[in-house]
């Protein structure tokens, strides 16, 4: 197994037709109950969808510089999971809505990571099984 080509799997960049399901998937799990136009709604999934581009993209070269040391990326990914703030700034007039979702789907995906990682040690130390 390729350490590097698992790990950059996890920074194939979504599109927002990809990501659209999920996003509408976190609205109902978090039972938002003001009523949106179709284009308010647009906007704040546009906006979840390019916040996570930029807060995943931002971590590649931490994450793949560290390939060889999975002991260390686990350490760095789980400060990165300790460091995610859950409440994000907004303007008096700006929806809680999006900044909720973007915090949701980054610490999905910081999970994932984590979990892909923690995969790869037991792969590296011969004590995952496929059973």
């Amino acid at each position: 197994m390729d350490v590097k080509e698992t790990l950059e799997l996890h920074f194939v960049p979504a599109t927002l037709v990809d990501m659209w399901p999920r996003v509408l998937q976190l609205y109902d799990y978090f039972k938002f109950s003001d009523a949106i136009s179709d284009n308010e709604r647009y906007d704040e999934i546009v906006w979840v969808v390019e916040q996570l581009r930029k807060f995943i993209g931002s971590k590649h070269d931490a994450v793949i510089s560290m390939q060889y040391d999975l002991e260390g990326l686990e350490k760095l990914v789980q400060q990165m999971i300790a460091d995610g703030s859950e409440k994000l700034s907004k303007g008096a007039k700006e929806s809680v809505r999006p900044r909720l979702i973007y915090v949701a789907m980054r610490n999905e995906w910081l999970w994932q990571l984590l979990t892909t990682v923690r995969y790869l040690m037991e792969v590296e130390d011969g004590t995952y099984r496929n059973e």
